[in-house]
């Protein structure tokens, strides 16, 4: 993969995040961020949306998932990564977060670091910081 995205790879949807379900959202129960996000996701398949709903912590992506919502996120690849004293132990210094290689290796080594929550289709994913970020997309 370049040190970009390229619009080609941003343009795929793959099957590798998006399976059955029409979203997904990657949950840390423990985060109050991630518990409103859960709020606003269980009022929208109230509505017939089909949300799954996977806690990363139990289930950690795999670095193809981790390329995939890095190329389909609103923001650059950074964003991905919490900025934690944690990061320090992967051996990646911040200043090399804006190298989709980098964020799959810290995520691969440190999936606490992944921001929260996450929701994606597939073709666009966005952090649910504020919650109401999870809402528009849902109602797009």
């Amino acid at each position: 993969m370049q040190n970009g995205c390229s619009a080609r790879h941003r343009a795929e949807p793959s099957d590798t995040v998006i399976g059955v379900s029409e979203f997904r959202l990657f949950h840390n129960p423990r985060c109050s961020k991630s518990r409103a996000a859960l709020e606003v996701v269980e009022a929208h398949r109230t509505r017939g949306r089909d949300i799954e709903i996977i806690r990363y912590l139990d289930n950690p992506p795999d670095a193809d998932t981790i390329r995939l919502l890095i190329a389909t996120l609103d923001g650059s690849p950074g964003d991905l990564v919490r900025r934690d004293p944690a990061l320090a132990t992967t051996g990646v210094g911040v200043e090399q977060l804006s190298n989709p290689d980098a964020v799959v290796k810290v995520l691969l080594a440190a999936p606490d670091l992944m921001q929260r929550p996450l929701l994606t289709d597939g073709s666009r994913t966005v952090i649910g910081r504020p919650a109401e970020r999870i809402s528009e997309m849902l109602d797009d």
